[in-house]
């Protein structure tokens, strides 16, 4: 697949949650939800960054990263990185596969939990 598709199938996959700000490993089990239900294969890493001191989770699709956070933010969004990304280090990590219905409500949680 083009980098331009990968881009464009990316967006449209994930455009319901795009804006969310949800915890890294939150960010990391709805990215692995999608790439499931839509039968992708992909890998889960812990990654380090070049002059970043703390890990990321991150998810290897397509030739392409999708950064989920920092291991300790727990408001942040994910993104699908240029294809010239580089990262230092990278630790093969399991992320559990959740239902579509799962991340809805585990994204309903959040947002209640934000409010509180």
């Amino acid at each position: 697949m083009s980098s331009d598709n990968v881009t464009e199938q990316f967006e449209q996959w994930f455009a319901n949650y795009l804006s969310l700000k949800l915890a890294a490993f939150d960010n990391a089990k709805v990215v692995v939800a999608v790439l499931s239900h839509m039968q992708q294969t992909y890998e889960c890493y812990e990654v380090m960054l070049e002059n970043d001191s703390v890990a990321q989770y991150a998810v290897y699709w397509q030739q392409r990263w999708i950064l989920c956070g920092h291991i300790n933010d727990y408001q942040c969004a994910f993104s699908l990185q240029p294809e010239d990304f580089a990262i230092q280090q990278s630790n093969k990590i399991n992320i559990p596969i959740m239902s579509l219905n799962q991340v809805g409500f585990m994204c309903m949680e959040s947002a209640h939990f934000d409010h509180c």
